[in-house]
Protein backbone atom coordinates (compact mmCIF):
# COMPACT_ATOMS: atom_id res chain seq x y z
CA UNK A 1 0.00 0.00 0.00
CA UNK A 2 1.02 3.66 -0.54
CA UNK A 3 1.56 6.17 1.87
CA UNK A 4 -1.02 8.41 0.01
CA UNK A 5 -3.48 4.98 0.65
CA UNK A 6 -2.37 4.74 4.52
CA UNK A 7 -2.53 8.48 5.52
CA UNK A 8 -4.89 10.38 3.30
CA UNK A 9 -8.03 11.44 5.41
CA UNK A 10 -11.32 13.09 4.64
CA UNK A 11 -13.89 14.38 6.43
CA UNK A 12 -16.55 13.03 4.37
CA UNK A 13 -14.77 9.22 3.91
CA UNK A 14 -15.60 7.31 7.23
CA UNK A 15 -12.94 7.57 9.91
CA UNK A 16 -9.52 9.16 9.88
CA UNK A 17 -6.74 7.14 9.29
CA UNK A 18 -4.47 6.07 11.72
CA UNK A 19 -1.77 8.54 11.29
CA UNK A 20 -2.46 11.83 10.89
CA UNK A 21 0.43 13.97 11.72
CA UNK A 22 2.03 15.66 8.79
CA UNK A 23 5.56 15.01 9.68
CA UNK A 24 4.75 11.04 10.05
CA UNK A 25 4.74 11.07 6.36
CA UNK A 26 8.36 11.66 6.52
CA UNK A 27 8.78 8.70 8.75
CA UNK A 28 7.28 6.23 6.35
CA UNK A 29 9.43 6.95 3.21
CA UNK A 30 12.27 6.71 5.78
CA UNK A 31 11.41 3.49 6.46
CA UNK A 32 10.63 2.34 2.38
CA UNK A 33 13.70 4.09 0.90
CA UNK A 34 16.06 4.87 3.82
CA UNK A 35 18.85 5.85 1.58
CA UNK A 36 16.96 7.79 -1.52
CA UNK A 37 17.55 11.61 -2.29
CA UNK A 38 15.11 13.14 -0.11
CA UNK A 39 16.58 16.78 -0.80
CA UNK A 40 18.90 17.63 -3.43
CA UNK A 41 20.96 21.29 -3.30
CA UNK A 42 23.30 22.72 -5.10
CA UNK A 43 25.39 22.02 -1.57
CA UNK A 44 24.36 17.96 -1.32
CA UNK A 45 22.26 15.40 -1.76
CA UNK A 46 20.48 14.56 1.43
CA UNK A 47 18.77 11.06 2.38
CA UNK A 48 15.20 10.12 3.81
CA UNK A 49 17.19 9.06 6.88
CA UNK A 50 19.30 12.17 7.12
CA UNK A 51 16.28 14.14 6.89
CA UNK A 52 14.34 12.77 9.43
CA UNK A 53 17.26 12.80 11.59
CA UNK A 54 17.31 16.87 11.12
CA UNK A 55 13.77 16.99 11.30
CA UNK A 56 13.99 15.51 14.82
CA UNK A 57 16.71 17.30 16.21
CA UNK A 58 15.12 20.70 14.56
CA UNK A 59 11.74 19.55 17.00
CA UNK A 60 13.81 18.53 20.15
CA UNK A 61 15.23 22.26 20.02
CA UNK A 62 11.99 23.86 19.46
CA UNK A 63 10.71 21.90 22.14
CA UNK A 64 13.21 22.85 24.69
CA UNK A 65 12.39 26.42 23.39
CA UNK A 66 8.98 26.11 25.10
CA UNK A 67 7.02 25.91 21.91
CA UNK A 68 3.29 24.01 22.60
CA UNK A 69 1.32 22.53 20.49
CA UNK A 70 -1.04 25.02 18.75
CA UNK A 71 0.94 27.51 18.61
CA UNK A 72 1.42 30.06 16.16
CA UNK A 73 5.18 30.13 15.08
CA UNK A 74 7.04 32.63 12.21
CA UNK A 75 8.91 31.12 9.60
CA UNK A 76 11.07 33.46 7.93
CA UNK A 77 13.92 31.32 5.95
CA UNK A 78 15.16 31.25 2.73
CA UNK A 79 14.21 28.54 -0.41
CA UNK A 80 16.44 25.95 1.45
CA UNK A 81 16.78 22.69 2.68
CA UNK A 82 16.48 23.84 6.73
CA UNK A 83 13.37 25.58 5.35
CA UNK A 84 11.69 22.40 4.81
CA UNK A 85 12.81 20.71 7.40
CA UNK A 86 11.75 23.40 10.52
CA UNK A 87 8.20 22.93 8.56
CA UNK A 88 8.08 19.58 9.33
CA UNK A 89 9.55 19.98 12.90
CA UNK A 90 6.98 22.17 13.99
CA UNK A 91 4.43 19.73 12.60
CA UNK A 92 6.03 17.10 14.36
CA UNK A 93 5.34 18.72 17.75
CA UNK A 94 1.95 19.97 17.14
CA UNK A 95 1.98 23.40 16.68
CA UNK A 96 1.48 25.87 13.67
CA UNK A 97 3.93 26.90 10.92
CA UNK A 98 3.06 30.62 9.44
CA UNK A 99 5.83 32.17 6.45
CA UNK A 100 7.00 35.27 7.23
CA UNK A 101 8.43 36.14 3.72
CA UNK A 102 12.77 36.75 4.05
CA UNK A 103 12.01 38.76 0.37
CA UNK A 104 9.40 41.59 1.79
CA UNK A 105 10.84 44.31 4.15
CA UNK A 106 11.02 44.17 7.93
CA UNK A 107 7.78 46.16 8.64
CA UNK A 108 5.64 44.05 6.25
CA UNK A 109 6.93 41.20 7.88
CA UNK A 110 6.29 42.83 11.40
CA UNK A 111 3.10 43.26 10.18
CA UNK A 112 2.72 39.51 8.94
CA UNK A 113 3.59 38.10 12.41
CA UNK A 114 0.91 40.33 14.08
CA UNK A 115 -1.96 39.44 11.52
CA UNK A 116 -1.24 35.86 11.95
CA UNK A 117 -0.70 35.95 15.64
CA UNK A 118 2.92 34.45 15.42
CA UNK A 119 4.56 34.25 18.63
CA UNK A 120 7.65 34.03 17.71
CA UNK A 121 10.04 33.79 14.95
CA UNK A 122 12.47 30.71 13.89
CA UNK A 123 15.43 31.58 11.40
CA UNK A 124 18.67 30.46 10.83
CA UNK A 125 19.80 33.92 10.24
CA UNK A 126 19.51 36.44 12.85
CA UNK A 127 19.17 39.35 10.84
CA UNK A 128 16.06 38.25 10.51
CA UNK A 129 14.57 39.19 13.77
CA UNK A 130 11.76 41.47 14.70
CA UNK A 131 11.33 43.79 17.62
CA UNK A 132 8.76 42.37 20.38
CA UNK A 133 9.33 38.99 19.04
CA UNK A 134 10.89 35.93 20.75
CA UNK A 135 13.21 34.41 18.30
CA UNK A 136 14.68 31.01 17.61
CA UNK A 137 17.62 30.17 16.14
CA UNK A 138 18.57 26.81 14.48
CA UNK A 139 21.87 28.03 13.12
CA UNK A 140 24.08 25.80 15.54
CA UNK A 141 22.19 22.70 15.57
CA UNK A 142 24.40 19.70 14.96
CA UNK A 143 21.40 17.87 12.53
CA UNK A 144 22.90 14.54 12.78
CA UNK A 145 22.50 14.28 16.72
CA UNK A 146 20.38 12.31 18.73
CA UNK A 147 16.29 12.36 18.37
CA UNK A 148 13.24 12.46 20.41
CA UNK A 149 12.35 8.99 21.59
CA UNK A 150 9.74 7.23 18.73
CA UNK A 151 6.68 7.57 21.70
CA UNK A 152 7.27 11.61 22.28
CA UNK A 153 8.12 12.07 18.46
CA UNK A 154 4.73 13.27 16.85
CA UNK A 155 2.19 15.22 18.74
CA UNK A 156 -1.25 13.48 18.35
CA UNK A 157 -3.30 15.11 16.11
CA UNK A 158 -6.87 15.23 13.58
CA UNK A 159 -7.54 15.54 10.64
CA UNK A 160 -9.00 19.06 11.57
CA UNK A 161 -5.74 19.72 13.57
CA UNK A 162 -4.11 23.29 12.19
CA UNK A 163 -1.05 22.53 10.22
CA UNK A 164 -0.23 25.97 8.45
CA UNK A 165 -1.25 29.09 7.74
CA UNK A 166 -0.69 30.23 4.13
CA UNK A 167 -0.47 33.07 2.49
CA UNK A 168 -3.15 33.91 -0.52
CA UNK A 169 -1.55 36.01 -2.50
CA UNK A 170 1.84 38.05 -3.21
CA UNK A 171 3.52 40.22 -1.21
CA UNK A 172 1.21 43.85 -2.02
CA UNK A 173 -1.37 45.19 0.13
CA UNK A 174 -2.22 43.71 3.90
CA UNK A 175 -1.90 39.90 4.27
CA UNK A 176 -4.47 37.52 4.00
CA UNK A 177 -3.73 33.67 4.75
CA UNK A 178 -5.59 30.13 5.09
CA UNK A 179 -5.37 27.93 7.81
CA UNK A 180 -4.79 24.58 5.82
CA UNK A 181 -5.43 21.15 8.32
CA UNK A 182 -3.15 17.73 8.46
CA UNK A 183 -5.95 15.84 6.95
CA UNK A 184 -6.77 18.78 4.34
CA UNK A 185 -3.28 18.82 3.55
CA UNK A 186 -2.51 15.07 2.91
CA UNK A 187 -6.44 15.14 0.79
CA UNK A 188 -5.30 18.08 -1.08
CA UNK A 189 -2.05 16.28 -2.33
CA UNK A 190 -3.17 13.00 -2.81
CA UNK A 191 -4.97 14.27 -5.61
CA UNK A 192 -2.26 15.68 -7.14
CA UNK A 193 0.60 13.35 -6.09
CA UNK A 194 1.61 11.56 -10.00
CA UNK A 195 1.07 8.43 -9.89
CA UNK A 196 2.65 6.44 -13.17
CA UNK A 197 6.68 8.15 -12.21
CA UNK A 198 9.04 6.64 -9.74
CA UNK A 199 10.90 8.55 -7.79
CA UNK A 200 9.74 11.78 -9.18
CA UNK A 201 11.80 15.07 -8.85
CA UNK A 202 9.79 18.28 -7.92
CA UNK A 203 11.60 21.93 -7.72
CA UNK A 204 9.14 24.32 -5.95
CA UNK A 205 8.45 27.52 -6.91
CA UNK A 206 8.34 28.80 -2.94
CA UNK A 207 8.09 27.20 -0.33
CA UNK A 208 5.73 30.40 1.59
CA UNK A 209 3.15 29.78 -0.72
CA UNK A 210 0.47 26.95 -1.58
CA UNK A 211 2.19 26.11 -4.50
CA UNK A 212 5.61 25.30 -3.13
CA UNK A 213 3.67 23.36 0.09
CA UNK A 214 1.97 21.28 -1.82
CA UNK A 215 4.98 19.56 -4.23
CA UNK A 216 7.06 19.62 -0.71
CA UNK A 217 4.08 17.04 0.29
CA UNK A 218 3.77 15.67 -3.18
CA UNK A 219 7.66 14.63 -2.69
CA UNK A 220 7.00 13.25 0.32
CA UNK A 221 3.92 11.21 -0.39
CA UNK A 222 5.55 9.74 -3.60
CA UNK A 223 9.09 8.78 -1.91
CA UNK A 224 10.46 11.32 -4.49
CA UNK A 225 13.11 14.13 -4.54
CA UNK A 226 12.34 18.23 -3.70
CA UNK A 227 15.05 19.92 -5.88
CA UNK A 228 15.70 23.27 -4.24
CA UNK A 229 17.82 25.92 -6.98
CA UNK A 230 20.60 27.97 -5.62
CA UNK A 231 18.24 30.86 -5.72
CA UNK A 232 15.10 31.74 -8.27
CA UNK A 233 16.43 33.01 -11.02
CA UNK A 234 15.54 32.22 -14.63
CA UNK A 235 19.62 30.61 -14.78
CA UNK A 236 19.55 28.35 -11.34
CA UNK A 237 16.23 26.90 -11.99
CA UNK A 238 17.34 25.89 -16.01
CA UNK A 239 20.34 25.10 -14.66
CA UNK A 240 18.45 22.56 -11.54
CA UNK A 241 16.43 21.35 -13.89
CA UNK A 242 18.90 20.03 -16.48
CA UNK A 243 21.15 19.06 -13.92
CA UNK A 244 19.19 17.24 -11.87
CA UNK A 245 16.54 15.84 -14.13
CA UNK A 246 13.45 17.61 -12.76
CA UNK A 247 9.83 15.82 -13.56
CA UNK A 248 7.55 18.44 -12.04
CA UNK A 249 7.59 21.45 -11.98
CA UNK A 250 4.89 24.74 -11.99
CA UNK A 251 5.77 27.89 -13.78
CA UNK A 252 3.37 31.59 -13.73
CA UNK A 253 3.41 32.30 -17.73
CA UNK A 254 6.05 34.85 -17.08
CA UNK A 255 8.77 32.33 -15.53
CA UNK A 256 7.86 30.22 -18.79
CA UNK A 257 8.65 32.75 -21.25
CA UNK A 258 11.70 33.68 -19.73
CA UNK A 259 12.48 30.04 -19.43
CA UNK A 260 11.98 29.56 -23.38
CA UNK A 261 13.84 32.58 -24.16
CA UNK A 262 17.02 31.10 -22.81
CA UNK A 263 17.19 29.03 -25.84
CA UNK A 264 17.56 30.86 -29.61
CA UNK A 265 16.76 26.91 -31.06
CA UNK A 266 13.97 24.83 -31.20
CA UNK A 267 14.35 21.81 -29.44
CA UNK A 268 13.30 19.53 -26.21
CA UNK A 269 15.85 21.27 -23.99
CA UNK A 270 14.48 20.04 -21.02
CA UNK A 271 13.45 16.04 -21.96
CA UNK A 272 13.18 14.94 -18.47
CA UNK A 273 10.24 17.25 -17.56
CA UNK A 274 7.33 14.82 -17.74
CA UNK A 275 4.45 18.02 -16.29
CA UNK A 276 5.46 21.76 -16.91
CA UNK A 277 2.53 22.93 -15.33
CA UNK A 278 1.28 26.55 -15.79
CA UNK A 279 -0.24 28.41 -12.85
CA UNK A 280 -1.27 31.98 -11.65
CA UNK A 281 -2.67 33.70 -14.85
CA UNK A 282 -3.40 32.49 -18.55
CA UNK A 283 -1.67 30.69 -20.51
CA UNK A 284 -1.61 32.28 -24.57
CA UNK A 285 -1.50 29.91 -27.04
CA UNK A 286 1.49 31.07 -28.70
CA UNK A 287 3.47 30.99 -25.24
CA UNK A 288 2.00 27.24 -24.98
CA UNK A 289 3.45 26.84 -28.78
CA UNK A 290 7.13 28.67 -27.61
CA UNK A 291 7.10 26.03 -24.55
CA UNK A 292 6.32 22.89 -26.85
CA UNK A 293 8.58 23.91 -29.56
CA UNK A 294 12.19 24.74 -26.83
CA UNK A 295 11.10 23.28 -23.33
CA UNK A 296 9.10 19.98 -23.26
CA UNK A 297 5.98 18.55 -25.02
CA UNK A 298 4.88 17.86 -21.66
CA UNK A 299 2.66 21.26 -21.50
CA UNK A 300 -0.18 21.91 -19.01
CA UNK A 301 -2.12 24.36 -17.18
CA UNK A 302 -4.49 24.97 -14.03
CA UNK A 303 -6.40 27.27 -11.86
CA UNK A 304 -6.63 26.84 -8.40
CA UNK A 305 -6.06 29.23 -5.50
CA UNK A 306 -4.72 28.72 -1.39
CA UNK A 307 -8.47 28.58 -0.42
CA UNK A 308 -10.38 26.19 -2.57
CA UNK A 309 -6.81 23.81 -3.99
CA UNK A 310 -7.10 22.79 -7.41
CA UNK A 311 -10.07 23.89 -8.90
CA UNK A 312 -9.59 23.13 -13.03
CA UNK A 313 -6.86 21.41 -14.92
CA UNK A 314 -6.11 21.26 -18.79
CA UNK A 315 -3.44 18.82 -20.65
CA UNK A 316 -1.61 19.61 -23.76
CA UNK A 317 -3.85 17.76 -25.57
CA UNK A 318 -6.90 19.42 -24.77
CA UNK A 319 -4.47 23.13 -24.66
CA UNK A 320 -3.98 22.18 -28.14
CA UNK A 321 -7.47 22.06 -29.50
CA UNK A 322 -8.84 25.09 -26.91
CA UNK A 323 -6.36 27.21 -26.53
CA UNK A 324 -7.20 29.88 -23.34
CA UNK A 325 -9.22 27.12 -21.55
CA UNK A 326 -7.82 26.05 -18.14
CA UNK A 327 -9.77 22.49 -18.35
CA UNK A 328 -12.73 20.82 -17.27
CA UNK A 329 -13.36 21.07 -13.54
CA UNK A 330 -11.81 18.59 -11.30
CA UNK A 331 -14.50 15.78 -10.01
CA UNK A 332 -14.48 16.87 -6.56
CA UNK A 333 -15.17 20.56 -7.03
CA UNK A 334 -18.47 22.78 -7.99
CA UNK A 335 -17.81 25.81 -10.32
CA UNK A 336 -20.83 28.16 -11.30
CA UNK A 337 -20.62 31.24 -13.56
CA UNK A 338 -23.20 33.87 -11.67
CA UNK A 339 -24.09 37.62 -12.02
CA UNK A 340 -24.43 40.47 -9.62
CA UNK A 341 -27.16 38.69 -7.94
CA UNK A 342 -26.06 35.50 -7.47
CA UNK A 343 -28.05 34.13 -10.68
CA UNK A 344 -26.23 31.41 -12.93
CA UNK A 345 -25.32 32.53 -16.01
CA UNK A 346 -25.12 30.12 -19.39
CA UNK A 347 -22.87 28.77 -21.40
CA UNK A 348 -21.07 31.94 -23.00
CA UNK A 349 -21.67 34.64 -20.67
CA UNK A 350 -18.98 35.83 -18.43
CA UNK A 351 -19.56 36.33 -14.54
CA UNK A 352 -18.09 36.06 -11.54
CA UNK A 353 -16.65 32.40 -10.60
CA UNK A 354 -17.81 30.62 -7.23
CA UNK A 355 -16.49 27.45 -5.91
CA UNK A 356 -17.66 24.73 -3.46
CA UNK A 357 -15.41 21.25 -2.88
CA UNK A 358 -15.15 19.50 0.62
CA UNK A 359 -11.81 20.47 1.40
CA UNK A 360 -11.68 23.99 0.39
CA UNK A 361 -11.24 26.76 3.50
CA UNK A 362 -13.96 28.34 4.77
CA UNK A 363 -12.19 31.83 5.87
CA UNK A 364 -9.06 33.59 6.37
CA UNK A 365 -7.46 33.21 9.38
CA UNK A 366 -8.31 36.04 12.05
CA UNK A 367 -10.18 38.47 9.00
CA UNK A 368 -13.67 38.57 9.55
CA UNK A 369 -14.07 41.38 7.12
CA UNK A 370 -12.38 39.56 4.03
CA UNK A 371 -13.56 36.10 5.02
CA UNK A 372 -17.09 37.67 5.16
CA UNK A 373 -16.62 39.15 1.39
CA UNK A 374 -15.59 35.72 -0.51
CA UNK A 375 -17.28 33.05 1.65
CA UNK A 376 -20.55 32.92 1.77
CA UNK A 377 -23.36 30.07 2.38
CA UNK A 378 -20.58 27.47 1.54
CA UNK A 379 -19.26 28.95 -1.24
CA UNK A 380 -16.25 30.72 -2.27
CA UNK A 381 -15.91 33.76 -4.76
CA UNK A 382 -12.51 34.51 -5.72
CA UNK A 383 -12.84 37.71 -7.35
CA UNK A 384 -12.35 35.75 -10.64
CA UNK A 385 -14.39 36.27 -14.15
CA UNK A 386 -14.76 33.51 -16.16
CA UNK A 387 -16.83 31.42 -18.23
CA UNK A 388 -18.00 27.92 -19.45
CA UNK A 389 -18.19 26.74 -23.65
CA UNK A 390 -20.67 24.26 -24.56
CA UNK A 391 -18.78 21.69 -24.06
CA UNK A 392 -18.23 22.48 -20.34
CA UNK A 393 -14.19 24.02 -20.22
CA UNK A 394 -13.66 26.88 -18.05
CA UNK A 395 -11.71 30.18 -19.12
CA UNK A 396 -10.72 32.73 -17.07
CA UNK A 397 -11.55 36.15 -18.12
CA UNK A 398 -9.41 38.30 -15.93
CA UNK A 399 -10.31 39.69 -12.13
CA UNK A 400 -13.35 41.66 -11.43
CA UNK A 401 -11.30 44.42 -9.23
CA UNK A 402 -8.92 44.51 -12.40
CA UNK A 403 -11.21 45.51 -14.87
CA UNK A 404 -10.48 49.08 -16.40
CA UNK A 405 -13.16 51.95 -16.05
CA UNK A 406 -12.49 54.72 -18.89
CA UNK A 407 -14.82 57.15 -19.75
CA UNK A 408 -17.85 54.54 -18.68
CA UNK A 409 -16.76 51.45 -20.59
CA UNK A 410 -15.20 48.61 -18.73
CA UNK A 411 -11.99 46.96 -20.22
CA UNK A 412 -10.65 43.50 -19.53
CA UNK A 413 -6.90 43.98 -19.41
CA UNK A 414 -5.39 40.42 -19.80
CA UNK A 415 -7.09 40.75 -23.16
CA UNK A 416 -5.32 43.88 -23.93
CA UNK A 417 -1.80 41.81 -22.18
CA UNK A 418 -2.74 39.26 -25.06
CA UNK A 419 -3.14 40.81 -27.82
CA UNK A 420 0.28 43.14 -27.07
CA UNK A 421 1.95 40.09 -26.13
CA UNK A 422 1.34 38.09 -29.34
CA UNK A 423 3.56 40.51 -31.05
CA UNK A 424 6.63 39.43 -32.27
CA UNK A 425 8.65 42.19 -30.84
CA UNK A 426 6.89 42.37 -27.45
CA UNK A 427 8.12 39.81 -24.34
CA UNK A 428 5.21 40.60 -22.39
CA UNK A 429 2.97 44.13 -21.59
CA UNK A 430 1.39 45.01 -18.71
CA UNK A 431 -2.14 47.22 -19.37
CA UNK A 432 -3.33 50.13 -16.75
CA UNK A 433 -4.95 53.37 -16.56
CA UNK A 434 -3.11 56.22 -16.53
CA UNK A 435 -4.29 59.70 -15.35
CA UNK A 436 -2.57 62.53 -16.63
CA UNK A 437 -2.03 65.52 -15.28
CA UNK A 438 -5.63 67.79 -16.21
CA UNK A 439 -7.52 65.06 -14.48
CA UNK A 440 -8.49 62.60 -17.51
CA UNK A 441 -7.80 58.76 -17.64
CA UNK A 442 -6.70 56.84 -20.87
CA UNK A 443 -5.65 52.83 -21.25
CA UNK A 444 -2.02 52.82 -21.09
CA UNK A 445 0.54 50.01 -21.28
CA UNK A 446 3.80 49.25 -19.91
CA UNK A 447 5.63 47.30 -22.73
CA UNK A 448 8.75 45.04 -22.37
CA UNK A 449 10.38 44.78 -26.06
CA UNK A 450 12.74 41.98 -27.65
CA UNK A 451 15.58 43.63 -29.07
CA UNK A 452 15.49 45.55 -32.16
CA UNK A 453 11.42 45.60 -31.40
CA UNK A 454 10.19 49.18 -32.57
CA UNK A 455 6.97 50.66 -29.98
CA UNK A 456 5.17 51.92 -33.35
CA UNK A 457 4.86 48.37 -34.75
CA UNK A 458 3.33 47.38 -31.84
CA UNK A 459 1.01 50.22 -31.35
CA UNK A 460 -0.23 49.98 -35.59
CA UNK A 461 -0.37 46.11 -34.11
CA UNK A 462 -2.41 47.16 -31.34
CA UNK A 463 -4.69 49.47 -33.11
CA UNK A 464 -5.12 46.88 -36.29
CA UNK A 465 -6.35 44.15 -33.60
CA UNK A 466 -8.01 46.07 -30.70
CA UNK A 467 -9.49 49.39 -32.48
CA UNK A 468 -10.94 51.68 -29.69
CA UNK A 469 -9.42 49.95 -26.99
CA UNK A 470 -6.11 49.68 -28.05
CA UNK A 471 -3.45 51.43 -25.64
CA UNK A 472 -3.44 55.44 -26.36
CA UNK A 473 0.01 55.50 -24.28
CA UNK A 474 3.23 53.31 -24.34
CA UNK A 475 5.81 53.28 -22.12
CA UNK A 476 9.09 51.32 -22.60
CA UNK A 477 10.50 49.10 -19.74
CA UNK A 478 12.82 46.45 -19.12
CA UNK A 479 10.51 44.36 -16.47
CA UNK A 480 6.95 44.44 -15.16
CA UNK A 481 6.25 44.65 -11.28
CA UNK A 482 5.44 41.49 -10.19
CA UNK A 483 4.44 39.51 -6.82
CA UNK A 484 6.62 36.90 -5.47
CA UNK A 485 4.20 34.40 -6.96
CA UNK A 486 4.54 35.58 -10.44
CA UNK A 487 1.56 37.84 -11.07
CA UNK A 488 0.99 41.16 -12.49
CA UNK A 489 1.02 44.40 -9.77
CA UNK A 490 -1.26 46.78 -12.10
CA UNK A 491 -1.11 48.83 -8.96
CA UNK A 492 2.52 49.29 -9.47
CA UNK A 493 2.49 50.22 -12.68
CA UNK A 494 -0.17 53.26 -12.34
CA UNK A 495 1.90 54.19 -9.69
CA UNK A 496 4.85 54.34 -11.53
CA UNK A 497 4.04 55.83 -14.85
CA UNK A 498 0.67 58.61 -13.43
CA UNK A 499 0.86 62.19 -13.95
CA UNK A 500 4.62 61.45 -15.84
CA UNK A 501 5.22 61.60 -19.20
CA UNK A 502 8.96 60.00 -18.45
CA UNK A 503 9.45 56.88 -20.48
CA UNK A 504 6.78 57.79 -22.77
CA UNK A 505 7.00 56.68 -26.90
CA UNK A 506 5.46 59.07 -29.29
Amino acid sequence: MSDIDVMAASGNSGPPSRRLNVAETLSVQEKLSPEHPALITPDRVITYREMKTAVGVIAAHLKQQGLKPDEVVGVTMAQNAAHVMTILAIAQIGAVSVPIHAAIPPDRRQLAARRFGASCIVSGRDDFRLPGLPFISIASLDFSGSVLAPEQSFHPTTEDSPFRIVPSSGTSGDPKGVMVTHGASRLRVSRLAPKAETYPRFLPLDLNFIGGLGMMMQSLMTCGSLVLPESMSVDAILHAITTYGVTHIWLSPAQVRELADCFAEEGCHCPTLLDLRVIGGPLSPQLFDLARRTLTPNVNAAYGSTESAWVAEASGELLGRHPHTVGRVCAWVEVDVVDDADHLLPAGSVGQLRIRSGDQATGYHLDEVRTRKHFRDGWYYPGDLGRFDNEGLLYIEGRADDQLNVGGFKVNPDDIDATLAAHPAVIEAGTFVLTLEEGSELIAAAVVLRSGGQIADVRAHAIAKLGPIAPQRYFITSALPRTITGKLQRIELTAQFTKTEHGQVP
